[in-house]
């Protein structure tokens, strides 16, 4: 895959919900493209506004082509670049968020969120490990 797709950024946002309903969790979904566009956006009934910003947030942040846990370890060791990180409104750098690959390079991103950020991350691994097993 050259560009992420409609058809790919659904099965990605579907993968979630199946990985989250596994563990009981109500999850909000966002899908980018490689600019951090949103392709896909999800927010179940009875899930805040601002937990779907959460995730929108966090798939911006995995769009510079690295998992938001890594990030945020490497942040944390720069307080330069951790302050400009957390003042920004765009990016959320929280376990969460992760960049899917196409044949060029990183093609878009996924951000979940509506628990602890680890259980946001334990979501993610699960999907994306069933989504690359399957596809």
């Amino acid at each position: 895959m050259d560009e992420l797709t409609l058809d790919h950024a659904i099965a990605v946002t579907t993968k979630v919900l199946e990985a989250a309903e596994k563990t009981s969790a109500t999850v909000a979904v966002v899908v980018v493209d490689a600019t951090a566009n949103p392709v896909v956006s999800v927010r179940p009934p009875g899930v805040a506004a601002l937990v779907e910003s959460a995730a929108r947030r966090k798939a911006a942040a995995a769009a510079f082509g690295a998992p938001t846990d890594t990030l945020a370890e490497m942040f944390g060791g720069d307080p330069l670049l951790a302050g400009v990180f957390a003042g920004s409104p765009d990016v959320l750098v929280l376990p969460g968020g992760f960049p899917l690959a196409g044949a060029n390079g990183i093609c878009g991103a996924v951000g979940i969120a509506g628990g602890h950020y680890s259980a946001d991350q334990a979501i993610g691994e699960d999907a994306l490990g069933d989504l690359r097993a399957t596809t």
